[in-house]
């Protein structure tokens, strides 16, 4: 019989977003080998009300706040006590350094291994920290990492750090490239070269121009802003050139680009935004090269998926990035942010 048979995972996660781009094969696979799962998470980001939820997966509503607030920190807790209390899960594991820090509120003063509490993080602000907040969500990912049983992170920069700030024994480098992507989805072959004209017809798209794809959260620190300059820059001369942006808008994040650079982004009609999809492969099937110069990244997907689907990406040469784009074979990895 598995291990897993019979038990209860709770996972908790910053949005219901982030269980339906990351995490939903993680459920699927605990519940074909007999667990029940559950996911405490705060609402969707903006655009994803009327995502597809799994019947078979309970959605447990926690207050979280995505800008890690004192006061909302500490509500979301409270709500995550009571969760767990009422759930009675053997498993509580967090993603991402938000719900960790909910976590690791909620377990203080709760009996240590009852339940088994974990937490991964998908990129540490600390050791990329140049600002008062950045350094204070380090204190943070410190603090909530200690509260944990078992502290997971993707790439050894991350772990290296950790260790040096809570000690060995806890710290885990999640084996491999993070949470991966599936090769046998994320495969060009899929795609007809019919199927990838009519998207491109779609977008208003002619069959010769050179088509660049960003895909991920618009964000500053994913690289939004400087993705978008660059091709305004490039699109000066050439004019077959086209950018498809794949990603939703962040209320808590900013974009970095000026309200009269975004009014020119939504109004340039080489510049198409597509907001969340459930699902870029097609998209990527479109696309002639990914641009995402982002800042700091714990093991990117976007470029997995990039790759996997014989699509280069040119990159900052940035934690998480550098892991995975080799230079001068996968795409160019250039000066850092």
């Amino acid at each position: 019989m598995s291990r897993v048979a019979g038990r209860r995972l709770l996972l908790v996660l910053p949005s219901g977003t982030s269980f339906l781009t990351f995490f939903r094969g993680v459920a699927d696979r605990w519940r074909d080998m007999g667990g029940a799962v559950a996911v405490a998470c705060g609402p969707d980001l903006a655009g994803h009300e009327q995502s597809e939820w799994p019947a078979d997966v309970e959605r447990l509503a926690i207050p979280i706040d995505r800008a890690g607030g004192l006061s909302g920190t500490v509500r979301a807790a409270g709500r995550l006590r009571r969760l767990v209390a009422g759930w009675r899960p053997d498993i509580v594991h967090s993603h991402f350094a938000t719900a960790a820090l909910v976590a690791a509120v909620a377990s203080l003063g709760m009996s240590p291994g009852n339940p088994l509490w974990m937490a991964t993080f998908h990129g540490l602000h600390a050791t990329v920290a140049t600002t008062w907040r950045s350094r204070l969500a380090g204190l943070a990912e410190s603090f909530s990492a200690a509260r944990m049983s078992s502290a997971w992170v993707l790439n050894d920069e991350d772990r290296v750090y950790l260790e040096s700030r809570i000690g060995r024994g806890v710290v885990e480098r999640v084996p491999g490239f993070g949470v991966g992507c599936d090769l046998t989805h994320f495969d060009s072959q899929r795609f007809t070269s019919a199927e990838r004209s009519r998207l491109r017809e779609q977008l208003g798209m002619s069959p010769r121009a050179r088509a660049l794809i960003f895909i991920g959260r618009c964000t500053a620190f994913k690289g939004l802003n400087v993705a978008i300059r660059a091709f305004e820059e490039a699109a000066r001369s050439c004019a077959d050139l086209q950018l498809i942006v794949v990603g939703a808008i962040d209320e808590v994040h900013g974009t970095g680009l000026s309200e009269e650079e975004w009014q020119r982004v939504v109004s340039n009609d080489r510049i198409h935004l597509l907001g969340w999809r459930a699902d870029v492969a097609p998209w990527l099937s479109t696309a002639d090269l990914c641009v995402f110069p982002s800042e700091r990244e714990g093991m990117p997907v976007n470029v997995m998926e990039s790759l996997a689907m014989g699509v280069p990406v040119v990159t900052f040469d940035s934690r998480g990035c550098r892991a995975i784009v080799r230079d001068h074979v996968d795409g160019p990895v250039v000066g850092g942010p």
